[in-house]
């Protein structure tokens, strides 16, 4: 598994740079090669983390630096969803490049995007973990500036500022760690009891590093009828903030003993970024903003789902992830498109199926980890959180119709008369339609959990 994971990583990284060497004509031929060959590349883990569980590897660096990988449950489901939504938004992106003229070197930071939240998922040392957090930023900083005009480069700049005092704090949050234990390798800390001030550090730096999706769609200014690409580099923002949620469990969950000031802080800044991000994309009526409000508040129900700390509220959180990560993958395309093509009927069903989901609608796949967390949180006398999930789930409700009427239903000039392309119609409606397959089937993805995780 060690040299299937060696292909994983690097693979997308080698692709990258050919890329960026290739003729215009070649650049999305080898995207979409290497990004589907990325994705066969996870899958091919699959049976040898359902075979032994975990497979730890290890090699000196410096003194006190090692290059070290976990290859887990954990890791794997998120790896698989990512590298398939990567893959997903590959080729919807192709033909808007070629058709709106700006690859200008977006493809070959999609694809080096994608090897650094690969690293990220399999990494086991804390040291390189924040290394490729910060390559994966580094990544969607560049293609926001080059999805759009100077405004979106504005934009992306000061989210940009924001990551990096999100670093600031985890990098510092590090130091102390060190000073603690004398290693940033996960499976040497795997138990060990974090004190609060690096916990919290971590923690506020993981917070800055997730609303920095919000900066970045509040002073951007262009509508997303801007075209496919701009959307496109959103919903890339969009991705690498869930990634804070990941790292939260990777590190808080998994890895160290639970800090109870830590889940109490984690659990107060979670509802309050939930009910604030859903009351603002109430009120809001800019589509971009209101795609970002939504985010931070379903990675503030995954937080939350985490801090309950039991097998069935982690196991629920990772469903949810899945759920919401085909879901507003599914709106943000879907809007791309709409926008676009307000005569056409497949991107307004597509995002009805994403928003179902998002929303909780049974039988779709969001509906299950939602529900099964408030029955559970009742059932031990606390109303708080279902209340919270309920509230949020009715204000979604609103807004994201409120999203569908102004798009698909309102009545104006269609933008532009060409005939789009099927793959990029059948993407948004691919991630509609697992959503509803795998919400049918939810014994399909929790058998999976099952078969990965210890």
């Amino acid at each position: 598994m060690i040299n299937n994971l060696s292909i994983i990583i690097f693979l997308p990284l080698l692709a990258a740079y050919l890329v960026w060497l290739s003729s215009v004509k070649v650049k999305s031929l080898l995207t979409t090669v290497f990004s589907g060959l990325t994705l066969l590349a996870v899958l091919f883990l699959i049976p040898g983390v359902v075979k032994s569980k975990e497979v730890f590897f290890m090699k000196p660096v410096a003194g006190w630096l090692n290059l070290s990988f976990v290859i887990d449950g954990f890791a794997l489901f998120f790896s698989v969803v990512y590298s398939f939504v990567l893959f997903l938004i590959c080729l919807f992106l192709l033909r808007s490049i070629k058709a709106e003229g700006k690859e200008k070197g977006l493809l070959h930071w999609m694809l080096l995007f994608t090897g650094a939240l690969l690293g990220l998922a399999f990494c086991g040392n804390m040291f390189f973990l924040l290394f490729f957090w910060e390559l994966a930023s580094v990544c969607c900083w560049m293609i926001n500036r080059k999805s759009s005009e100077e405004k979106s480069g504005n934009s992306a700049d000061c989210a940009f500022i924001l990551n990096l005092l999100g670093f600031v704090f985890i990098a510092a949050g590090l130091v102390f760690i060190y000073q603690y234990y004398s290693t940033f390798e996960l499976k040497f800390l795997n138990g060990m009891m974090l004190a609060s001030t690096p916990a919290l550090l971590i923690f506020t730096g993981i917070t800055l590093k997730i609303l920095q999706l919000v900066v970045y769609a509040r002073k951007f200014k262009e509508p997303v009828s801007s075209g496919v690409i701009p959307t496109a580099a959103l919903l890339n923002t969009a991705l690498l903030a869930i990634v804070g949620a990941y790292i939260f469990g990777r590190l808080f969950i998994l890895t160290f003993a639970p800090n109870t000031l830590l889940l109490k802080v984690a659990t107060v800044v979670s509802i309050i970024a939930m009910l604030s991000a859903a009351s603002s994309a109430f009120v809001e009526d800019n589509t971009k903003k209101i795609l970002a409000y939504s985010v931070i508040c379903q990675i503030g129900f995954i937080i939350l789902a985490f801090v309950i700390n039991s097998r069935l509220s982690f196991n629920m959180a990772l469903i949810y992830f899945l759920s919401f990560t085909l879901a507003s993958s599914g709106i943000f395309t879907a809007l791309a498109l709409g926008e676009q093509r307000k005569d056409s009927i497949y991107p307004a069903l597509a995002y009805l199926l994403a928003a179902f989901s998002m929303i909780g609608i049974p039988p779709f796949l969001g509906f299950w980890p939602k529900a099964i967390t408030e029955l559970t949180e009742i059932g031990t006398g606390n109303i708080l959180i279902p209340a919270l999930s309920i509230a949020c789930s009715l204000f979604m409700l609103f807004f994201l119709f409120r999203l569908f009427n102004k798009v698909f239903l309102n009545k104006g000039e269609v933008k532009t008369k060409e005939t789009r392309e099927p793959v990029e119609v059948l993407v948004p409606l691919a991630f509609g339609v697992i959503s509803v397959l795998l919400g049918v089937f939810i014994k399909i993805p929790l058998n999976f959990l099952a078969s990965i995780l210890r």
